[in-house]
């Protein structure tokens, strides 16, 4: 099989698994996680009211649990969110690490109002 053959599979698996239910909106911010009680920081690529996309420096398992601390800017504000989650893909990424996708699970009301703000402005 060729690179470009390779690279065009990746590409195809990608776009297939970046179909998401819900709106995402671009979010670039520091976070911390714990991953099987491993603690990990992360950089947010962008968030949902029911996902967030994730890269982080080594593979993490399908279907992991995790927990998930960042600071989400809202109305001038940076509000403080601790999200649980599942991870639901990853990816090595072309620029750093990998690309990980994580389903947000058991949203607090507040948690969820918050990222709904942030994703209407």
């Amino acid at each position: 099989m060729t690179e470009d053959k390779r690279e065009a599979i990746k590409a195809a698996i990608a776009d297939a698994l970046d179909r998401r239910r819900g709106i995402r909106k671009p979010l670039n911010v520091r976070a911390g996680m714990v991953v099987a009680g491993k603690q990990m920081t992360a950089r947010t690529i962008d968030i949902g009211v029911r996902g967030l996309a994730i890269e982080v420096d080594e593979a993490l398992p399908a279907k992991a649990e995790c927990y998930v601390v960042l600071t989400l800017p809202v109305d001038g504000h940076g509000h403080m969110l601790r999200l649980q989650a599942t991870v639901t893909h990853g990816l090595r990424s072309s620029t750093h690490g990998f690309r990980v996708g994580l389903e947000l699970i058991n949203v607090s009301a507040e948690n969820a109002r918050l990222i709904e703000q942030f994703l209407a402005a």
